[in-house]
């Protein structure tokens, strides 16, 4: 079971604001901010499917009939800024192919394979050990008697 918070997107008028390029991602625009604590720091983005080079459908490899279909929510993680945690609530657009009719969701570059909820910058960085750091730490026997 995880102990991460999902977070839901939010109405654009409701967010704090923030630049569109806050998290210099290409690509990706920011729409504002959700939440920030002393900890951490959860920003709203939406990824739209690019017009120009249309992505390929994951199923059968076509991309002659892909259309624009609904945005789908997600909670991503990227490295930290100014000391806090950065979550992302990232909207991503699906794509909808007519040759097999099925909707699919086009890879992001930016966005790390093996694990679906992390960026390949908090990937490099460690993130991917800091769990286990913090395991080890918490399972340690911690003799509190000590000078």
């Amino acid at each position: 079971m995880s102990r991460r918070k999902n977070f839901a997107p939010e109405k654009v008028s409701e967010l704090a604001t923030l630049p569109s390029d806050w998290l210099n991602i290409p690509g990706v625009q920011v729409e504002g901010m959700i939440l920030k604590t002393d900890k951490l720091i959860v920003a709203q983005a939406i990824a739209r499917m690019c017009e120009c080079p249309k992505p390929a459908c994951t199923n059968c490899g076509s991309n002659e009939e892909v259309n624009k279909a609904e945005i789908r929510w997600g909670n991503m993680y990227d490295v930290d800024r100014d000391g806090k945690n950065i979550c992302i609530v990232l909207g991503r657009q699906r794509g909808y192919c007519g040759k097999c009719q099925k909707p699919f969701l086009p890879h992001l570059s930016f966005l790390d394979r093996g694990k679906r909820q992390r960026t390949l910058r908090f990937t490099k960085k460690g993130g991917g050990t800091l769990s286990r750091a913090r395991d080890d730490l918490n399972s340690r026997q911690v003799d509190w008697d000590e000078p």
